[in-house]
């Protein structure tokens, strides 16, 4: 039980209140996308529920640094709107449906 916390608590200091919809990216992609009902993946709210297993660890990781960059590209050229707006709401925009 207390690494099914630890690895929670790791995801979500590297993906931040997007880990919900990120965590859902990962199952979706650890089981491949062509045999995927999405009908068949949790909810975003009972999503965390579920222990991360090794293999979402992994592409959750990965996605979080293709994100990070394109925050920084999105950020150099759009200086202003990051000022309005917390990294938050890109990071979620990233992760919708």
């Amino acid at each position: 039980m207390r690494r099914k916390s630890i690895t929670s608590s790791v995801a979500f200091n590297q993906i931040g209140p997007s880990l919900p919809q990120a965590l859902r990216l990962a199952r979706a992609d650890a089981v491949g996308f062509s045999q995927l009902n999405i009908g068949d993946l949790p909810t975003e709210d009972s999503v965390l529920s579920m222990g991360i297993s090794g293999k979402e660890s992994v592409i959750l990781s990965r996605n979080a640094e293709v994100v990070t960059e394109l925050q920084d590209l999105f950020s150099w050229k759009y200086v202003d709107f990051l000022k309005s707006r917390s990294s938050k709401h890109l990071h979620s925009s990233i992760f919708q449906k």
